[in-house]
C-alpha cells in the first residue's frame, strides 16, 4: 500500500462541520495556539474555517498550500461524479466483489469484502468499489468533471483506476476547503440529488471509515479550537 504524506486532511470532517449550526460564538482568539499545541511535532497541513464568522485558522500555512495526493478524501468528487455521469443511477444498487478483479490486500478491512453500493462504499470507504467505478466513469468524462469541479491539479494521467492514490492527482489542504465549500454552497454545478446523495452518506465528526491517527489528530485540533465539543 502507497504511503500516505503526513499531512492531516480531513474533508470529511469539515463537510459536516458546514451543515452544522451556525456556532453561538466565534473560534477564541488564541484558536490557532491551540491547535498548534494539538499538532506540536506532526507534520501537518491543517485549516480550520469559521463559516459563520469567515474566518480561517491554519497549522503551517506554507504546507496548506502544498498538494498532495487526496487518497480517500477523493471519494467525496468521485462519488459525485458516478451519480452526475450516471454511472451510478441507485445509490442503493449493489456491485459484486469481484475477488479476481479486486483481490484483498493485506491491509483491507473485513468489510470492504463484499459487494458495495454506494451508500455502503461510502460509509466503508471501499477503495475497491470506487476503483471500479472510475473506470466505468472513464478518463474522457472523469477528466471532464474534474475540471468543471475545479478539483485541485485536475490530473489524471496516473491511471484511471488509482491517479488519486499516490498518483497523479494532487489537491492542497486551502484546496479542499475551498472546493468542500463550493459544494455545500451548491456552486459546483452539481444537481441537488448528487449533493444531497453525497452530504448524507458521510458520518461526519463520527466519522470512523478511515482508521488512523490523522482522524483523531484532526478530532484533538478541532477540540483544541471548540470547534468539536
Amino acid at each position: 500500500m502507497p504511503k500516505k504524506p503526513p499531512a492531516v486532511l480531513i474533508p470529511i470532517l469539515l463537510l459536516s462541520l458546514l451543515g452544522a449550526a451556525a456556532p453561538p460564538a466565534p473560534l477564541p482568539a488564541d484558536a490557532g495556539q491551540r491547535i498548534s499545541r494539538a499538532l506540536a511535532g506532526t507534520p501537518s497541513a491543517f485549516v480550520l474555517y469559521d463559516r459563520a464568522h469567515d474566518r480561517f485558522v491554519r497549522f503551517d500555512e506554507a504546507r496548506c498550500r502544498r498538494r498532495f495526493t487526496p487518497f480517500s478524501t477523493f471519494k467525496i468528487p468521485n462519488a459525485a461524479i458516478g451519480l452526475e455521469s450516471g454511472v451510478i443511477q441507485d445509490p442503493d444498487a449493489v456491485v459484486p466483489w469481484d475477488r479476481k478483479k479486486h483481490p484483498p490486500q493485506s491491509h483491507w478491512p473485513e468489510g470492504w469484502k463484499r459487494g458495495h453500493s454506494l451508500r455502503s462504499a461510502l460509509k466503508a470507504s471501499a477503495v475497491w468499489f470506487f476503483q471500479d467505478m472510475a473506470v466505468r466513469i472513464g478518463p474522457e468524462r472523469m477528466a471532464k468533471h474534474l475540471r468543471q469541479l475545479g478539483y485541485g491539479n485536475q490530473d489524471i494521467s496516473g491511471g484511471i483506476d488509482h491517479f488519486w492514490l499516490a498518483s497523479s492527482l494532487e489537491i492542497s489542504a486551502d484546496e479542499q476547503v475551498r472546493f468542500l465549500t463550493s459544494f455545500h454552497d451548491g456552486k459546483l454545478g452539481l444537481s441537488p440529488r448528487t449533493k444531497a446523495t453525497v452530504k448524507d452518506n458521510l458520518d461526519g465528526p463520527s466519522y470512523t471509515a478511515i482508521k488512523d491517527r490523522r482522524i483523531d489528530l484532526a478530532k484533538a485540533a478541532l477540540r483544541a479550537a471548540g470547534a468539536l465539543p
